[in-house]
């Protein structure tokens, strides 16, 4: 889901009009050894103070015959003084031996109420207690919020988010600038911002899994989003993470804003 949302960040949240509609759609294939392990698809709009969005994932090769994953992620909200407020998020994994759902709303406190199936106390981990959850997103809101991208310093950010399960912040800096060319996995072009992002983990994780947990803080992220300097926009282009797979990369294969397509997607 974390990859899911880092690569779901959108442009869908940047409109100022009141009543002014910005539709997106996004694609992604992630790798690991060369070998192909699952695409990703984003769909997202903004109605003046309304948005909402929807990412699925599918396994694909060697990875689909061993875990076939299916999931697909929903969001609504509102944005109200640049603040983003999601009102619901729905999550619904699909996987060959398991089936895991989420389902988190927002009370009047902007506490994130959870109702998860597996719930907490069943799936060796202690629930995040809602004063925990106050000013929290949910991965997707936060993707589509651009948590990459401010005014000044792109890639320079904090966000706390809740996946229904876990809290935790996603950290954000800036760490270079590259040039890309079109691959055989991209047709993608030109420069675009490097960003290294760590997590730091605040509560809800698995207690079996500590010393996996403990792994995971020292990996790497490394996020590429390219500027469209036309609306200001960054969009995802390429991830690199470290995972329990290996080495995983994920490229930008498509990408449209408000109907215009940026990325075409590659022939053949």
């Amino acid at each position: 889901m974390l990859l899911a949302g880092l690569l779901a960040t959108a442009p869908v949240l940047t409109a100022r009009a009141e009543g002014e509609t910005h539709r997106l759609r996004f694609s992604f294939d992630f790798y690991s050894g060369g070998a192909q392990l699952m695409t990703v698809d984003t769909q997202a709009v903004r109605q003046g103070e309304a948005y909402r969005g929807e990412s699925t994932a599918r396994s694909t090769g060697v990875f689909d015959f061993l875990m076939r994953l299916r999931s697909l992620n929903t969001v609504e909200g509102m944005i109200d003084g640049g603040v983003v407020m999601p009102r619901r998020f729905v999550t619904d994994a699909d996987w060959r031996f398991s089936k895991r759902r989420v389902d988190i709303t927002w009370n009047e406190r902007r506490e994130a109420i959870s109702v998860a199936d597996p719930p907490p106390e069943a799936d060796d981990r202690d629930p995040v207690e809602p004063a925990q959850t106050v000013g929290a997103l949910d991965p997707l809101s936060a993707a589509l919020a651009q948590v990459l991208y401010t005014a000044d310093k792109p890639c320079e950010t904090r966000v706390p988010i809740f996946d229904g399960r876990r809290r935790y912040d996603l950290v954000m800096t800036l760490d270079g600038e590259d040039t890309f060319t079109p691959t055989d996995y991209t047709s993608f072009t030109g420069k675009a911002l490097r960003c290294a992002i760590r997590v730091e983990r605040i509560a809800g994780y698995a207690r079996s899994a500590e010393e996996q947990n403990r792994e995971m803080d020292q990996r790497k992220t490394m996020l590429w989003v390219a500027r469209y300097p036309d609306q200001r926009l960054l969009v995802p282009v390429r991830l690199v993470a470290d995972s329990f797979f290996g080495s995983v990369i994920g490229h930008l294969t498509f990408a449209e804003i408000d109907g215009q397509v940026r990325t075409p997607r590659k022939k053949g």
